[in-house]
C-alpha cells in the first residue's frame, strides 16, 4: 500500500484502524497473521556450514586427497602432518568466520524494547516485537520508531534518517498527501523503522512490520548478496590448480619411465603418488592462515571486522574507495570544533579550549561563557542519564558547553524557561525567553538573518554598539569558517520588559559569537581509513583528505 499517497482516513479504512487504535484481541489476531516485528535472519548460517566452508579452497581439496593417498600406502607420518594442517587452516577460518557472522546479525539489537501504543484508546506500552499494522503509536523527542507508519497529526516532528539514506540533519515531518512517484528519503508523511524523532511529537498509523519495512528490506538484501571470492582466494586456487597439473605430469613420467625399465608397474604407481604428495607444498595453507589471522587480530584492536581470513588481504591492495552518502562515513552526530568571540577564534579539541595554539580556561573568558551559556539555554535537547536526546546540533552545543564546566541541568534550575518561539524555515531564528531575577531572551540562529536582529556586541564583558561596518566583518567572518566545511550558528541574547512579545524578544539583540560544527567521523571508520593508509607508500588518507607522508 503507497500509504504516502493516501489520504490519513483512507489509510485508516484500508488498516482496519482508527485513530483510537485496534483492540488487543484484533492485535493477537494481526500478530499471528504478520508475525513478530522484528528482522529476521535470512541467510543464518549454522556453526557446520561454516567449517564446510573452510574445506571449499582447490589447495584444501587437493591436500585432502594427498592425506588420504598417504593413509593408503602407509606413508602415516605425512598423514598425520597433512591433517593437521588442514584441521589447523580450517579451525581458524572457523572461529573467526563464526565470531564475526554472530556479530553482524546482531542487528536486532539495535531496536529499544518498549513502545508507545494506543490500544482502543488507552494508552499502552508494549515490546516493540508486537507492534501490527493498524497500531496507532504515540512518538515524542528522543524515540526510535520501530515500524514503518504513515503520519496522522505531526507537531514540529523531525527524524534522523541517516540509517536509511546517510543524511546526519533532521528530516521535517508533516501529515500531507504526497505524489505516488515521491522518492523514499522525501516522503515527509512517513515515518521508518530505525530512524529517530529528534524534534517534537506525533501520531501515526502502523503500515508494515518486520521485514516488510524499509529497514527490513535492506536488511534482506543484504543477508542475501552472493559471496564472491577474494583474490587472494582466486590466486590460491589458481595457484592449486598449476601444482596439481605439475605434480600429475611428474607422477606420470616417472611411472612411464619406471614402467618403460620394466620396473613393477603397482610399485611404480605407489612411488609415483608419493612423489606427487612430496611436491606439494602442504604448508602453504597454514603460514597463509596463521600470518592472515595475525593481520585480522591487529585489525579488531581498531574496531574493524574482518569476516573472512583472506579478506584482510584484499583491504591491503585497495587503492580507492568509493562511497555515496556522508552518513556512511560519519556517525549521526555533530561535534563543535570552532567558536568566535570577543574579536578572536577559539578551537576546541577534544576537551580542551585552545586560542592561538595556545591552552585556555573558558571560565575565565566571559565573552566564551555567554556564548556556550546561550548554546545551552537556547536548545530543547534533553538529558537523561548519561544520554543527550534531541536535534544533533543542539546536542553538540550541551556537549561544548559541558567541556567549559556549564552542565545544562544547573543552568536551567537557575533560568526558569517561561516560553519558547521555535524555529522556522522562513525566520531561521529560535529564541527562549528564561527568567532569573530578570527575564532575558537566548536566541540563536543562521548568522546572516541574525545578524540583522542585533544592534549590540558583547566584548569582553563591556556591551557595544554595533555598527553597519563591525556586521559585515562579522558576516565575512562567518563565511570564511563555513569556508572550513562547518555548519555555524549565531547566538545572542537580550534583557526584556515585563511585558513582551515574539518581536520584542528577537529584535535589538546583543551578539554573542558563532559556534562552528562539523558532522563526527565515525570511530571505526577511522581506524579503518589508518589501517587503510599502512599499505599506501607515499600518501595516507584521513579525516583531512590525502596527504603525502
Amino acid at each position: 500500500m503507497q500509504s504516502w499517497a493516501l489520504d490519513k482516513k483512507e489509510v485508516l479504512k484500508e488498516l482496519g484502524s482508527d485513530e483510537n487504535g485496534i483492540s488487543n484481541h484484533e492485535a493477537a489476531k494481526r500478530l499471528e497473521k504478520y508475525g513478530e516485528n522484528e528482522i529476521k535472519q535470512v541467510a543464518k548460517l549454522s556453526p557446520i556450514a561454516i567449517f564446510l566452508y573452510q574445506f571449499k579452497s582447490i589447495f584444501i581439496i587437493i591436500l585432502l586427497l594427498a592425506a588420504l593417498f598417504s593413509l593408503f600406502i602407509q606413508h602415516y607420518i605425512d598423514f598425520a602432518v597433512i591433517s593437521a594442517i588442514v584441521l589447523l587452516n580450517s579451525f581458524i577460518g572457523f572461529f573467526q568466520h563464526y565470531k564475526a557472522e554472530k556479530i553482524i546479525f546482531k542487528m536486532k539489537a539495535l531496536l529499544v524494547p518498549k513502545v508507545k501504543v494506543l490500544r482502543n484508546d488507552v494508552l499502552e506500552e508494549i515490546p516493540c516485537t508486537e507492534i501490527v499494522p493498524g497500531d496507532i503509536l504515540m512518538i515524542s523527542e528522543g524515540d526510535k520508531i520501530m515500524a514503518d507508519c504513515r503520519l496522522l497529526h505531526s507537531n514540529e516532528l523531525e527524524t534522523n534518517e541517516a540509517v536509511l539514506t546517510g543524511e546526519s540533519f533532521p528530516q521535517k515531518k508533516s501529515s500531507i498527501i504526497l505524489k505516488l512517484d515521491t522518492e523514499l528519503a522525501n516522503r515527509e508523511n512517513m515515518l521508518f523503522m530505525g530512524t529517530t524523532a529528534v524534534k517534537g511529537s506525533a501520531k501515526a498509523v502502523v503500515v508494515s512490520t518486520g521485514m516488510n519495512t524499509e529497514f527490513g528490506r535492506i536488511a534482506g538484501l543484504v543477508q542475501k548478496i552472493k559471496i564472491e571470492k577474494t583474490p587472494l582466494e582466486k590466486k590460491l586456487d589458481d595457484f592449486s590448480k598449476k601444482v596439481a597439473v605439475a605434480v600429475i605430469i611428474l607422477a606420470v613420467i616417472t611411472v612411464g619411465i619406471g614402467i618403460l625399465r620394466a620396473e613393477d608397474p603397482y610399485h611404480m604407481v605407489l612411488t609415483g603418488i608419493a612423489l606427487a604428495i612430496s611436491v606439494i607444498p602442504e604448508g602453504v595453507p597454514a603460514v597463509i592462515a596463521i600470518t592472515l589471522a595475525f593481520a585480522i587480530g591487529r585489525m579488531q584492536k581498531h574496531n574493524a571486522l574482518i569476516r573472512k581470513l583472506p579478506a584482510a588481504e584484499t583491504l591491503g591492495r585497495t587503492t580507492v574507495i568509493c562511497t555515496d552518502k556522508t552518513g556512511t562515513l560519519t556517525e549521526e552526530e555533530m561535534t563543535v570544533i570552532k567558536l568566535y568571540c570577543n574579536n578572536g577564534y577559539f578551537d576546541l579539541i577534544n576537551h580542551s579550549f585552545m586560542k592561538n595554539n595556545k591552552l585556555i580556561i573558558p571560565s575565565k573568558i566571559k565573552g566564551l561563557v555567554q556564548l556556550l551559556k546561550t548554546g545551552v539555554l537556547c536548545n530543547n535537547a534533553r538529558i537523561e542519564g548519561e544520554k543527550i536526546f534531541g536535534d544533533p546540533t543542539e546536542r553538540a552545543l550541551i556537549v561544548s558547553a559541558e567541556k567549559a564546566g556549564l552542565m545544562k541541568k544547573q543552568l536551567t534550575e537557575k533560568e526558569k524557561r517561561i516560553i519558547e518561539y521555535s524555529f522556522s524555515s522562513k525566520r531561521k531564528l529560535m529564541s527562549i525567553v528564561r527568567k532569573n531575577e530578570k527575564l532575558i531572551s537566548y536566541v540563536k540562529g543562521a548568522p546572516d538573518i541574525l545578524l540583522k536582529h542585533c544592534d549590540k556586541e558583547l566584548v569582553n564583558g563591556q556591551i557595544i554598539k554595533l555598527t553597519v561596518k563591525r556586521k559585515l566583518e562579522l558576516f565575512s567572518i562567518y563565511e570564511e569558517m563555513a569556508s572550513q566545511a562547518l555548519r555555524v550558528l549565531g547566538f545572542a541574547y537580550r534583557l526584556l520588559p515585563e511585558k513582551f512579545n515574539q518581536e520584542i524578544s528577537e529584535n535589538n539583540l546583543i551578539f554573542v559569537g558563532f559556534q562552528g560544527m562539523q558532522k563526527c567521523w565515525n570511530k571505526s571508520e577511522d581506524d579503518y581509513w589508518r589501517l587503510f593508509a599502512y599499505s599506501s607508500c607515499n600518501w595516507q588518507y584521513d579525516r583531512f583528505g590525502w596527504r603525502e607522508h
